[in-house]
């Protein structure tokens, strides 16, 4: 018993003298009993700061809890208030005082850094942009590999549907696809212009783009057209189910290749969880959560509108169905018909990782040439077909961030 009382005595002692320290603190970290014997501040500057401080302190937690000021807004005023507070304090100090104080900021910086979960570093800032580069080039392989493997196979299930869907509903739904298409491309542009004037659009802009076009006319017309076709919708997504988890399985892994940092370990996420609007401080204005059941429900339905707009029509060979680069150009196949033995030749605009692939008529991957690094100008590739049964493929050259291109080839056996 002695014992315990002994260790939650030296518990509390330890937790008050935190709080004293913290208390001590100023408001660029430093406590002002440190600063005192530092600078050798007089006690009249020492009452001074600490008005500073006590000002800056009511300041700040009153505009925390300003819940009309959106996150932006916040920080942004934030800085502001320290910058106020910064002049404040320089111009208490001597200008001797001021040099020395800023070799403090100095010594302590990296400290800081951590703190307050900040990249000034050039470490930091070095490993920042090499994570969005990875991150880039992981989106362009996701983008490709939905151009060749999964966009096909819908498209062929989406063109099943029109034989089920009544005249006038295919109408409806080619005059949506329209007017979002068009909707779209407006905001495309209004980024576009944006960005030409200095101008970088905020989290509110964005988020008030997207809720126009998922609160739009035209997207309460498309809900209602996907349930009304449910049933037939949900059955042609159960003749490729099975293609679906494959599909959902692959992307899995490209993803997550595209987080690791070449050492084998996963990239860095940062977290911001004490702030935020749904961070610890503002936990009770999160929005209650659905169920499980709810959330599938909710992708489900989200899944079946993208289904019911895709356009069955729309090329995805050549050109492919999203914008990007032309890195591959001329690509050849010979001989075809083809035996045990298929070549190619292409000629790529720049070095560059590429994937090429052999598929049949149903999408399916029959063959690969995993992505390896190939130079600039012709290339030439030789693609072993044993196994492969007679029949017509797709040869699809994947190079990494630009547009897949496709040839077709006939195996005779």
């Amino acid at each position: 018993m002695i014992q315990m009382k002994s260790v939650i005595t030296g518990a509390l002692l330890i937790a008050a003298a935190q709080l004293t320290l913290v208390a001590q603190r100023g408001n660029h970290g430093f406590p002002i009993e440190q600063m005192k014997d530092s600078l050798e501040l007089s006690q009249d500057q020492v009452k001074q700061l600490e008005l500073i401080r006590a000002e800056s302190r009511e300041l700040m937690q009153a505009l925390r809890q300003d819940e009309t000021m959106n996150r932006d807004s916040m920080r942004v005023k934030m800085r502001a208030l320290q910058a106020d507070s910064r002049e404040k304090v320089h111009a208490v100090l001597t200008p001797e005082q001021r040099s020395k104080f800023m070799e403090m900021r100095k010594e302590h910086a990296p400290r800081f850094d951590r703190k307050r979960g900040a990249f000034r570093d050039d470490d930091r800032k070095e490993m920042d942009l090499e994570r969005r580069k990875r991150m880039k080039r992981n989106q362009a392989e996701i983008r490709a590999y939905r151009d060749t493997h999964v966009l096909p196979v819908l498209r062929a299930q989406r063109a099943k549907l029109d034989e089920r869907i009544a005249i006038e509903d295919r109408e409806s739904i080619d005059a949506l696809r329209r007017s979002l298409d068009e909707k779209r491309e407006a905001m495309r542009l209004k980024r576009q212009s944006m960005r030409k004037q200095g101008e970088k659009p905020g989290p509110d802009d964005l988020k008030e783009m997207r809720e126009g076009r998922r609160n739009s006319e035209e997207m309460q017309q498309a809900r209602a057209l996907a349930e009304k076709y449910r049933d037939e919708i949900d059955g042609l997504f159960a003749e490729v189910e099975d293609q679906r988890n494959e599909w959902r399985s692959e992307i899995r892994e490209i993803r997550q290749s595209g987080m690791s940092d070449g050492t084998g370990k996963k990239g860095v996420r940062h977290h911001r969880a004490t702030r935020g609007k749904y961070g610890r401080k503002h936990r009770g204005d999160r929005p209650e959560r659905l169920s499980m059941d709810e959330r599938k429900e909710k992708r489900a339905a989200g899944e079946r509108v993208r289904f019911l707009l895709l356009d069955p029509n729309a090329a995805t060979g050549e050109a492919g169905a999203r914008p990007g680069a032309e890195l591959v150009s001329g690509i050849e196949v010979f001989p075809n018909p083809a035996n045990n033995v298929l070549n190619l030749k292409f000629e790529l605009q720049s070095k560059v990782r590429t994937r090429i692939e052999l598929r049949d008529e149903s999408g399916n991957l029959v063959k690969d040439v995993p992505y390896q690094m190939f130079e600039k100008g012709n290339t030439a590739v030789r693609m072993d077909l044993e196994g492969v049964p007679t029949g017509s493929y797709s040869v699809v050259v994947i190079p990494e961030g630009g547009k897949a291109q496709i040839a077709r080839v006939v195996v005779n056996k």
